[in-house]
């Protein structure tokens, strides 16, 4: 992410006008007041993933109001999500008012009166959605407005934790062909949050929840490949899903979970392998280390996989 403005080169007393100015440009024109005067301080930094556009915002104590007058000026139909990084923030929108505390989320319409009355030392990810591309997913966004979906709630604090993860990737993940896809998985993410925040009452489709129980699966699958007591019944329970449907998920993908994990495992060792880093590393030692319990059984799969034996395998990638 590159760094929008900040007001640390601002004379203090202009501070809080040109982070009005410079805010404005950057979301929807804005308001901006705050009470403790020459100390005010804020930094944005703003970068795109595909069709969103995401700020990381740095303030101290102020609010923020965008107001009829400020609509008026200047329409807009996005849709705003609030990610609190650090600190804690209030939304006022429609009537309703959200906490937000470190993890939590909430979403906002521009195209409406709203107010941010932000606590001293916030950090801030916000990001901005054309309106037709959550709606898509969600219905009317008017009900989702000014309600808190907390990073306690399971599947809230998943779409926290992906949201978070971009702004530290954002410059190398937006030059690739898969931008696209990962800002549809944030969005079917947040949308499945304030389903859920909502009782499941929106037209979030079936296929998404089961995209999204697919991508918990191959998660809890990833981070416990090493584990040789890894096996589909307890995947299926580490990711709160039924044996059953987590095997209906695998077959719609035209496999099973068990060759899921056997394959996942099989590339791991096949990239220790094309390492020469772990060339010292016996076959055996790699093996074990990706959940692989009986040698044998190992290089009879391998075999099949790949069709030659993991020890022609490494003399042709490494000469060893």
């Amino acid at each position: 992410m590159q760094t929008y403005f900040s007001t640390f080169d601002i004379h203090p007393r202009d501070r809080v006008e040109y982070w009005r100015n410079a805010a404005s440009r950057a979301f929807v024109e804005l308001d901006c007041r705050t009470s403790i005067g020459l100390k005010f301080y804020c930094v944005i930094r703003r970068g795109n993933l595909g069709p969103l556009s995401l700020s990381v915002v740095e303030t101290n104590a102020c609010e923020v109001r965008r107001t009829k007058r400020e609509i008026a000026r200047t329409r807009s139909d996005d849709l705003l999500i609030s990610v609190q990084l650090e600190g804690t923030v209030f939304l006022c929108q429609d009537g309703r008012e959200a906490r937000l505390d470190a993890g939590d989320f909430s979403l906002y319409d521009a195209s409406r009166p709203y107010l941010l009355k932000v606590n001293p030392g916030t950090r801030q990810l916000v990001v901005q959605v054309p309106r037709e591309l959550l709606e898509r997913r969600l219905g009317s966004s008017a009900a989702f407005t000014a309600r808190t979906a907390k990073f306690a709630a399971p599947v809230a604090g998943l779409a926290s934790d992906f949201l978070s993860l971009l702004p530290g990737r954002l410059d190398a993940l937006s030059q690739t062909s898969a931008a696209e896809r990962i800002s549809g998985q944030a969005l079917d993410l947040i949308a499945l949050a304030f389903s859920d925040v909502m009782g499941g009452n929106s037209r979030l489709d079936r296929s998404v929840a089961r995209s999204y129980a697919l991508l918990r699966l191959k998660r809890i699958i990833e981070e416990r490949l090493t584990d040789p007591g890894l096996k589909p019944s307890l995947a299926a329970t580490l990711a709160g899903v039924s044996h059953r449907y987590a095997r209906e998920l695998f077959a719609e993908a035209g496999t099973t979970l068990g060759r899921y994990i056997l394959k996942k495992r099989l590339e791991r060792c096949r990239l220790a392998f094309e390492d020469p880093a772990q060339a010292h590393r016996a076959v055996g030692e790699i093996a074990r280390a990706w959940g692989f319990v009986d040698a044998s059984h190992f290089t009879r799969v391998f075999s099949a996989h790949y069709g030659e034996s993991p020890r022609l395998m490494r003399v042709r990638l490494n000469g060893k």
